[in-house]
């Protein structure tokens, strides 16, 4: 992989690169298109060893935190040359690892909103109109997909209390961002991570966002035991904060419906500091503070 792969923002064709060099040099990788966005774009799911009961990890969730699906794909990279080598990744030999475990990387699960962010409204196509109508043809404060619905508000985990909260912030049509939709589900985008999940049942799920250092841990009532345990040791290798998140942000989210639907362990990670979008130079140092953490997620 050439090195200068990490130090460029991820649009499309950026990531359509890294894709392919992955799938030409790695046979253990599985790459499938498991939906697609509001403007047509394929919403890509990699796995490396066991597909069904493994460990989701999702990115590019929101538009401007575009830096989470480098990691994914960083993280990706590295399993796969040590699983090929035969050697160990952060003390954890990934060859044998897999032959029990497996790991899905969804790195951009909204593409069209990250498409925005880094092209500009002519990445927008039909939907051009309508963006510029609910931003002002500003971007800078753009989250959302194309129907200015804020994808980690469209999920059914308290989706009403979440349209409640942003109600309360004056948010109740389509926005840059925490505009959750008319109905819970209603983005080809949610749904396309919903089908997939219902159908590959993950033992645990990890939704990566920037920015903040942070750990959120489970759903209220319907999270397990164990999760707190995992959420204590993840912390303690990464060295992020594992805390509660602000009540605006939570109700509504994958990893809220993930944990009230499966009742298995739910995460959301906040990497790295500074103000969205952060610069990919981010990339390296956020990605070796959190190796560790990223394999351990793997095998607990």
């Amino acid at each position: 992989m050439r090195a200068d792969f990490w130090h460029l923002p991820p649009d499309a064709r950026h990531r359509e690169q890294i894709l392919d060099t992955l799938a030409a040099h790695f046979a253990a990788l599985k790459v499938e298109v498991i939906g697609h966005s509001l403007a047509g774009r394929p919403i890509h799911a990699l796995t490396l060893g066991r597909r069904e009961g493994g460990v989701l990890y999702t990115g590019g969730i929101h538009s401007l935190e575009w830096i989470t699906t480098l990691l994914l794909l960083r993280l990706m990279t590295d399993l796969l040359d040590r699983h090929a080598a035969g050697t160990e990744l952060a003390g954890v030999d990934i060859r044998r690892a897999m032959q029990e475990r497996g790991i899905t990387l969804v790195p951009c699960l909204n593409p069209d909103g990250v498409e925005l962010v880094l092209g500009g409204l002519e990445t927008a196509g039909d939907f051009r109109p309508a963006v510029e109508a609910i931003s002002g043809g500003d971007l800078s404060d753009w989250q959302a997909n194309l129907h200015g619905v804020d994808l980690n508000r469209n999920f059914d985990a308290g989706f009403a209390e979440a349209g409640r909260l942003a109600a309360a912030e004056g948010i109740t049509r389509p926005a840059p961002r925490r505009y959750g939709g008319k109905a819970p589900h209603s983005e080809p985008e949610t749904q396309a991570i919903v089908r997939y999940i219902e159908e590959t049942r993950p033992r645990a799920l990890y939704a990566f966002h920037a920015q903040g250092e942070e750990i959120y841990c489970g759903y209220g009532a319907h999270t397990p035991e164990r999760a707190r345990l995992m959420g204590e040791v993840l912390a303690a290798v990464s060295g992020y904060t594992l805390t509660e998140p602000d009540p605006v942000a939570g109700h509504g989210g994958l990893k809220d419906w993930f944990v009230a639907a499966f009742h298995r362990p739910g995460f959301t990670v906040e990497v790295g500091r500074g103000k969205s979008p952060l610069p990919a130079a981010d990339l390296i140092p956020i990605y070796e503070r959190l190796r560790e953490m990223l394999v351990l997620g793997i095998i607990l």
